[in-house]
C-alpha cells in the first residue's frame, strides 16, 4: 500500500511542459518528477536510499539507513511540488563518485535551504552552495563569496571556470572570481564530504560538462520561477 500511495502523490504532481531534462545538454540530472525517480513509487515521508541519474547512470545512493533524505510529495516552500529534504540531525546525504572532469562545467539546483552554514553539494574537488552570511562555493583552492545568503528557494547556478567561477542565484551573478581548477569527481547532495550537515530540501539537481548558454540560463529561470515560485 505504501508504493501505491507514493505513485499516486508523485502522479499528481504534472511535469511542467518546458522539459528540464530533456532540453539542457546535461550529463548528470536528478529531478523529483523525473520518470526514474516516479517509478520509485515513494510515499509521503519514505527515506530515500538511490536517486536515480534521468540522462545518465550515476545514481546516488545512501547505504545508511540513518542517514537517507526524505521523500516530499508536497513540498510547501517549493510551490507544493515533490522534494527531498534533509535534516542536519541526522547527517543526511546521498551521492556517488564518478571518473573526475576538468573544469568548465556547470551545476544548476532548485533548493531551499532550513538552517544556516549548510553545504548542499559536493562534487570531490570543491563544493557549494554554501549558505552563511552570503552565498559561497569553493573550486579546489578557494573560497567564493558574495550576495545575501537567506533560507527562501532559489535556482543557484554555479559556473566552475577557474579564475571566472560564477555564483548565480535566480538569474543575478552574485560573484565572479577565482575559486580553483579542482576537477568534478562527485555528485554529492546536502551534505559535504558526509561531514558537514545540512538542513535543505531539493527538487532539481544537474551538471553539465560546459558552461550553459545564455538560451540554457533563460529558460531554466524561466521554468523555476514558473513551476516553483522561486524569485
Amino acid at each position: 500500500m505504501p508504493s501505491t500511495l507514493g505513485i499516486v502523490a508523485s502522479a499528481k504532481q504534472n511535469p511542467p511542459p518546458w522539459d528540464p531534462i530533456a532540453n539542457v545538454a546535461w550529463s548528470h540530472a536528478y529531478w523529483t518528477q523525473g520518470p526514474e525517480f516516479i517509478a520509485l513509487g515513494l510515499a509521503n515521508g519514505a527515506a530515500v536510499s538511490s536517486w536515480p541519474d534521468e540522462v545518465g547512470t550515476l545514481n546516488l545512493a545512501q547505504a545508511d539507513a540513518g542517514k537517507r533524505p526524505d521523500y516530499r510529495s508536497a513540498y510547501a516552500a517549493l510551490n507544493s511540488k515533490p522534494a527531498v529534504e534533509s535534516t542536519a540531525a541526522s547527517n543526511d546525504f546521498i551521492g556517488a563518485t564518478h571518473s573526475a572532469v576538468v573544469q568548465p562545467f556547470t551545476v544548476v539546483i532548485v533548493a531551499k535551504f532550513n538552517a544556516v552554514n549548510g553545504v548542499f553539494a559536493d562534487f570531490g574537488g570543491g563544493w557549494g552552495p554554501q549558505w552563511q552570511t552570503s552565498w559561497k562555493a569553493y573550486g579546489g583552492s578557494t573560497i567564493i563569496s558574495g550576495g545575501t545568503a537567506d533560507l527562501a528557494k532559489h535556482l543557484f547556478v554555479l559556473v566552475f571556470n577557474g579564475a571566472s567561477t560564477k555564483i548565480i542565484v535566480d538569474g543575478v551573478t552574485v560573484v565572479t572570481a577565482s575559486a580553483g581548477t579542482g576537477s568534478r569527481s562527485a555528485m554529492g547532495i546536502f551534505n559535504l564530504a558526509n561531514s558537514f550537515a545540512t538542513s535543505a530540501a531539493a527538487a532539481f539537481f544537474a551538471t553539465a560538462d560546459s558552461i550553459l548558454g545564455a538560451t540554457d540560463l533563460a529558460n531554466l529561470l524561466a521554468w523555476s520561477r514558473s513551476y516553483y515560485g522561486t524569485p
